[in-house]
């Protein structure tokens, strides 16, 4: 900003021996604008808070599954989760952010489970999914990303400010490089986080067990997609809709067309906080091979007892 103001000067003064005192004070309006939007954008400070929709799932009133946990918690030496809400969003995930549920902010640790796709899953691959949640935990995973989150909010709105002045887009260009750069290290770092969480998930049941459950879950995320997409655009939204039961009916042929598309697998699965890798290449990350999996008579099975 500075250097601008004294170009608008130099600039008339050496080429053409004149200056325009006008032009110097409108570099230097800019430039006072400039530095207080910048300014502005550092002190900014973000506090996530994440809206979750379901019900708290208390100890009494699930204690086997409470059990469960607390077990694989203690095995790997990490404290369970403060509470468990049970939805019907189609993620299964863990959060040290704060979340608001009914209008109450609720602060610690959140397990989130989603009931419907559960339901499409055995006692082993749910034991793999509730093993790569808590690993999460044990591997200080939640509390990295509660850290790192307000930072990258942050650098955001201090990018975006950058961008919005002509007096600072040589510096938005610089630090824009550095961002990329900062985003593929955020990616790396993500990625082997989840590669470990599958790691311990495997250890809690079994590598096919996980390879199994991510399959479902991709499956299930594009068929809810797809029903919806559908309800959306027929207009049926009023009244019963009957999209639990619709989904629960057709989900076993979706699955069935699932493994039938082989590409289907390879796409990046929803997650609230971070973006995973590709389920065939956590599948590879545990020794086992994409098409052997998706052609294994277990998949298609009905989970029964969940």
């Amino acid at each position: 900003c500075t250097l601008a103001v004294l170009l608008s000067f130099w600039v008339t003064a050496l080429w053409f021996e004149i200056y325009f005192i006008k032009l110097v004070g409108a570099f230097a309006i800019l430039a006072a604008g400039g530095v207080f939007a910048i300014l502005a954008a550092m002190r900014f400070k973000a506090t996530p808070v994440f809206a979750i929709e379901g019900d708290i799932l208390t100890e009494n009133q699930a204690p086997s599954l409470w059990a469960r946990i607390q077990s694989m918690a203690g095995k790997l030496g990490t404290s369970p989760p403060d509470r468990i809400i049970a939805g019907v969003d189609p993620s299964i995930f863990v959060t040290a952010h704060p979340v608001t549920l009914a209008n109450t902010t609720q602060t610690g640790r959140t397990l989130y489970l989603s009931l419907p796709l559960l339901k499409t899953m055995s006692i082993d691959e749910a034991d793999a999914v509730l093993g790569h949640e808590m690993a999460h935990f044990s591997g200080e995973d939640t509390t990295w990303s509660m850290r790192v989150a307000p930072l990258v909010a942050r650098l955001e709105t201090y990018m975006r400010e950058l961008s919005q002045n002509p007096l600072t887009l040589s510096v938005f260009h610089f630090l824009h490089g550095f961002w990329k750069i900062y985003q593929i290290s955020l990616r790396r770092h993500g990625r082997n986080r989840e590669f470990r969480a599958d790691s311990i998930g495997a250890n809690m049941a079994t590598p096919r067990a996980v390879s199994h459950a991510l399959a479902k879950v991709s499956a299930y995320c594009q068929y809810r997609d797809e029903v919806e997409a559908d309800m959306m655009k027929r207009g049926k939204l009023e009244g019963d809709i009957g999209l639990p039961a619709k989904l629960e009916s057709g989900f076993p042929g979706s699955l069935a067309a699932f493994v039938n598309n082989k590409s289907s697998i390879t796409s990046e699965l929803p997650h609230p906080f971070d973006t995973d890798p590709p389920p065939a290449q956590r599948v590879k990350h545990l020794g086992l091979c994409t098409e052997d999996v998706l052609s294994e008579p277990a998949l298609m099975q009905p989970a029964g007892r969940t």
